[in-house]
């Protein structure tokens, strides 16, 4: 077990996996967009954002597995914790292979309108059984520490998923979107390989059923809260898909694959760790786990509040030359796309802040605010369209993002810090460097390219020079002036933290 490894190493780990990983995704994503119309990429999205939920089919055995294998492992119990981890193993096995039976037996039923969706439903329920196999061999290495094999898992299952799409451009010309889905499979199949190499799993016919409910009465709670924010996330497509033209769909979903790809993975990437280190604090004496996760994550939320913004601004400067010279299609949605970005930018502190809530046994009082945001937004999703179209769907969706960010805050502050109020968890430090990209965008006009690369090029450069200096100013200002720096003791804190 790689128990040695520290958490700024599994952090570096993880970050290189999800940010290797998203640009392959996007790599990828773009081969799909070039070689799909809008139209069809619009559909395209939508299948696979339902595809995504084959990540919760374990029925909370994942979870529960990490949950006990890891502390068992910790109690140096290594007999217990195989045990566990081969029984959860065995159980997402026969929950994976019943909904594979059951979904590819159902394609070929001899009903009409099943006659253009057999092969995606086939293709669907490999994914199913695929995804869940990938993840539970991530489980096996969560306990084990092996981060790096986890980031090495991730990187190579989106860069055959961009390999076999541009196969599929490159020599298929019909039913494309059926095998751009399914080139996204075969990624998963082949990383899965590659993890079996180094797995230690022994399913077996028989399980012991007093642990496999052990596993859920854990599991089952902390899936939930992960299923209702991906709900959250992918809420307003679901609505939309239905509302919008087909063409600004398209648009609207290449905002989302771009924010998702590089504004949020990066915090969640940050966050899964951390996961770690929080459930490890809560078995220590309470007010001493709770003060280190506290200040872990208070240093974790200056970066990323401060770093995402940065990363917004730069991707809006960069956009505009992106469209141009790759995606001369949805140069038309250029606004809109911009508006997406923000949202996904102001929901990227959420994720360290829903582990650490998680962690924490507050599952609860998070799902009372997912649950009413979740309505909120879609009623806002809905009249907003009805006014202003897609801009004003996709504003809604910036200010719910932000509303939960704010009530997250609100729930930390008040549920562990009754009594003092630290700098970083203070709204206005938070909130600030993604004003400051508002700002920004409001008063300057983003720079279209003009068609010579090379002075398109300069421009980018200067661009992203002078708004990094824009940025970076302010923000030594505000936090100058509010005393934050000086507090914290940033780099101090980080070594702590870290060490």
């Amino acid at each position: 077990m790689n128990s040695e490894r520290n958490v700024l190493s599994n952090t570096t780990f993880i970050t290189l996996g999800y940010g290797l990983s998203a640009l392959f995704g996007l790599l990828r994503q773009a081969v799909v967009g070039i070689n799909l119309s809008p139209i069809e990429f619009g559909v395209y999205n939508f299948i696979y954002i339902w595809l995504g939920y084959a990540n919760y089919t374990d029925l909370g055995i994942n979870n529960g597995s990490l949950y006990f294998s890891s502390q068992e492992a910790g109690k140096g119990n290594v007999s217990d914790s195989k045990s566990i981890i081969n029984n959860g193993y065995s159980a997402v096995l026969y929950i994976g292979l019943t909904i594979f039976v059951i979904s590819f037996s159902f394609s070929f039923f001899p009903f009409n309108f099943l006659d253009d969706y057999r092969n995606l439903l086939r293709i669907c329920a490999l994914a199913v059984i695929a995804t869940m196999i990938f993840n539970f061999l991530q489980v096996e290495m969560r306990v084990k520490e092996n981060f790096l094999l986890i980031s090495i898992s991730m990187v190579l299952a989106t860069f055959f998923s961009f390999l076999f799409s541009i196969i599929s451009g490159m020599y298929i010309t019909e039913r494309l979107i059926e095998w751009m889905l399914l080139s996204w499979v075969l990624g998963i199949v082949f990383s899965s390989i590659f993890l079996f190499f180094y797995s230690k799993l022994s399913p077996s016919i028989f399980i012991k059923y007093e642990d496999i409910k052990k596993l859920l009465n854990q599991g089952v709670p902390m899936t939930i809260i992960p299923i209702f924010i991906v709900i959250f996330i992918g809420i307003d497509r679901w609505i939309l898909i239905s509302l919008a033209e087909p063409i600004k769909l398209g648009f609207y979903a290449l905002g989302c694959t771009i924010g998702y790809g590089m504004i949020f993975m990066i915090p969640n990437a940050v966050g899964v760790v951390l996961f770690s280190k929080f459930l490890r604090n809560t078995g220590q004496e309470i007010s001493t786990g709770i003060e280190k996760s506290l200040e872990a994550l208070m240093i974790t939320s200056l970066i990323i509040c401060s770093l995402m913004p940065l990363l917004l601004g730069i991707s809006i400067l960069t956009l505009p030359y992106l469209l141009n010279y790759f995606f001369p299609a949805y140069l038309d949605g250029l606004n809109l796309i911009i508006i997406v970005l923000f949202a996904y930018t102001a929901f990227s502190v959420n994720s360290t802040y829903n582990f650490f809530l998680i962690a924490h046994d507050k599952k609860r009082k998070l799902f009372f605010i997912l649950l009413p945001m979740i309505i909120t937004l879609g009623i806002l999703i809905y009249i907003s369209h009805s006014l202003f179209g897609l801009e004003g769907a996709a504003f809604s969706l910036f200010v719910c993002f932000l509303a939960q960010f704010f009530f997250a805050t609100k729930l930390i502050n008040s549920s562990f810090l009754p009594e003092k109020k630290w700098s970083i968890l203070n709204l206005s430090s938070l909130f600030f460097p993604i004003l400051i990209c508002v700002i920004y965008y409001a008063t300057f006009e983003v720079r279209l390219a003009s068609g010579e690369l090379n002075y398109d090029l300069a421009n980018l450069i200067k661009d992203c020079l002078l708004f990094s200096i824009y940025f970076f100013a302010l923000i030594f200002i505000y936090f100058k002036i509010t005393g934050v720096l000086d507090k914290t003791k940033l780099i101090a804190k980080l070594k702590k933290i870290y060490k």
